[in-house]
């Protein structure tokens, strides 16, 4: 199913149980993925018509290397429990809009950034 508003989407961490999922249905939605982590994952690949980016989303000059100006509609922040773990990866996106998603614990962050439902 094609989405009539494709978007281009961030994915920090991705390759997770619950984050890998939402690539795959992202991606199946039409809309334009990319994933930024380690690569260290082999159980879940990813797409293939997923960008992926490498670094290290605790380290802020890796995060920045690669996502050099790229800008994104929305920011997916599975790895982490805030945005403030990564700033960099908050920033990518110019709405300021980013969904911090974690099993261990939801939390409202502050203001245009949503914490998952």
């Amino acid at each position: 199913m094609a989405s009539m508003n494709p978007q281009s989407i961030l994915f920090v961490g991705g390759s997770g149980i619950i984050s890998a999922a939402s690539v795959t249905r992202a991606v199946e939605a039409g809309h334009r993925v990319t994933v930024l982590n380690r690569g260290a994952s082999t159980t879940r690949p990813l797409p293939a018509e997923v960008e992926t980016l490498r670094a290290d989303a605790e380290d802020s000059a890796s995060v920045d290397a690669a996502l050099g100006s790229r800008e994104f509609d929305v920011v997916a922040q599975f790895r982490a429990f805030s945005p403030v773990t990564s700033p960099r990866t908050s920033r990518a996106s110019p709405a300021g809009s980013v969904s911090t998603c974690s099993s261990a614990r939801r939390r409202r962050t502050r203001s245009r950034r949503r914490a998952c439902p």
